[in-house]
């Protein structure tokens, strides 16, 4: 009962954080402006400083980067158009708040230097056909270019020490099911985690839990086979095994019985995937006698 309720828990944790990462990413947000970035681009070819001049310029992600409307009046007519050509409430229109949650330290003109170009991060802006509040890159998109820090230190680079750099959903039940969210979503928690920083808590006794029950020692080789992918984001591979196997603990696997040299090879014809999970081509094991 107590396991099927931590699945459940960690399934309905998995849900929360696809939610808001979804919430994260949105670039429909309902405003008050009419507006098309395909149309503008497409058809009119403008660019993108054409209408965010200050973003060459920028160096703090605070900045008022929205277009004002004498900028929108340098190619439209007001009096052809009207305020409903732009605005859902006419003649009385309602300004588009300004971003104001985003990075303080964010450098536009930095980036641009760089060489960076604006739909680098800013994905698909070039087909958007509605407005939004949220065109803005999150932090997987930075990670594509920027490299994890190994310590919490090195988020102060981007982020301000008034941030609170806790996502919303790393809560007590997070603590309990984080690990269930590795194996599916394992990539977003690289944007803030290091492999290190697993390690600093997945050592030693911490290790027998769920992933590592006490009889693991002897079955991990049927984990391996099955699930190669969730031993290599701890584990370097093969590396990892023959230190242990030939260091740590000199265990053979249990058929590899006195006969084994004389009947092995009976078994690598009808089994050899099950070879491979410990010796490779060049295995000098097997170079001695081939």
């Amino acid at each position: 009962m107590k396991k099927s309720i931590i699945i459940l828990s960690g399934i309905f944790l998995l849900a929360i954080s696809v939610i808001a990462s979804l919430l994260a990413e949105n670039t429909t947000t309902e405003n008050d402006l009419i507006f098309s970035h395909k149309k503008h681009i497409e058809e009119a070819g403008a660019e993108c400083e054409t209408c965010h001049a200050g973003a060459t310029t920028s160096t703090k992600g605070t900045d008022d980067l929205l277009p004002k409307e004498e900028t929108c009046l340098g190619c439209h007519d007001k009096k052809e158009m009207g305020c409903k050509a732009c605005h859902k409430s006419g003649e009385n229109p309602i300004l588009m708040p300004k971003i104001d949650n985003y990075s303080a330290k964010f450098n536009h003109a930095k980036h641009i230097s760089d060489g960076a170009k604006c739909n680098d991060c800013h994905y698909g802006i070039e087909k958007k056909e509605m407005t939004g509040l949220r065109h803005l890159p999150d932090m997987n998109k930075c990670m594509t270019c920027h490299e994890t820090p190994e310590t919490k230190k090195g988020c102060y680079q981007c982020h301000s020490k008034e941030d609170n750099l806790i996502p919303i959903d790393h809560n007590e039940l997070w603590k309990a099911n984080h690990g269930n969210f590795k194996e599916t979503a394992g990539k977003r928690c690289a944007s803030c985690h290091t492999e290190n920083y697993c390690m600093e808590c997945h050592k030693g006794e911490n290790l027998f839990n769920k992933s590592h029950p006490p009889e693991f020692i002897m079955t991990h080789s049927m984990s391996y086979e099955m699930k190669e992918s969730n031993c290599i984001s701890c584990h370097n591979g093969y590396e990892s095994c023959v230190d242990c196997h030939t260091k740590l603990n000199h265990i053979k696997p249990v058929n590899h019985l006195t006969s084994w040299i004389r009947n092995h090879g009976m078994e690598a014809k009808t089994n050899y995937e099950s070879c491979v999970v410990c010796h490779t081509d060049n295995d000098p094991t097997c170079k001695r006698c081939h």
